[in-house]
Formats: C-alpha cells, structure tokens, sequence
C-alpha cells in the first residue's frame, strides 16, 4: 500500500509539474498579455474621450481669463482665490452662527 501511495504521489506531482510547462505558464502569459492590451486601449480612451473635452475646456478658459484680465485689470486667478476664500469663509460663519 506504501509503494502504490508513493507511486501515486511521484506520478501526481510528474503531472503537476508537466501542467506548469504546458498549461499554467502559456496561460499566464496569454493573461498578462491581455491585460497589457487592455491597459494600452484604456489609455488610449482616457486619452480621446475624457482628457480631450477636459484639454479643450481648459484652453477655453484660458482664453476667456485672457480677454477679461485686461477688463478688470487684475489676474483672474486672484480674483477666484478671493472669491473661494469668501465663499469659505461665509461657510463657516453659517456653521458656526447655526449651532450657536
């Protein structure tokens, strides 16, 4: 019974190992390779769908801070910190004026 049990475990891990070669490892490399592919389409879709209208909008902007800082004669960006820092501040005073 010992020697049937060896024999069994010798051919068992023979068989393991032979799907190691032949199985496993083409499997995980079609797998890793499929995931590069992947990566590489949902790159180039970041690229087109969400980063495009985002590039475009920004560039927009920039345009319309250009025209309008001559108008008001100061850089836009200080007046949207001045106007974040009310807004916040008018937060916290709300806050504050409702717990009391």
């Amino acid at each position: 019974m010992l020697a049937l049990a060896s024999t069994l475990t010798g051919r068992l891990g023979e068989l393991v190992a032979s799907m190691d070669r032949w199985v496993i490892a083409p499997v995980g490399a079609a797998l890793a390779t499929t995931l590069e592919a992947c990566a590489w389409i949902l790159a180039n879709v970041d690229a087109h769908i969400v980063a495009a209208p985002g590039d475009a909008l920004a560039s927009r902007l920039l345009r319309l801070a250009r025209g309008v800082e001559p108008i008001i004669g100061m850089c836009v960006g200080r007046v949207a910190w001045v106007l974040v820092t009310c807004f916040g501040l008018a937060a916290v005073a709300h806050a504050l004026w409702a717990s009391g």
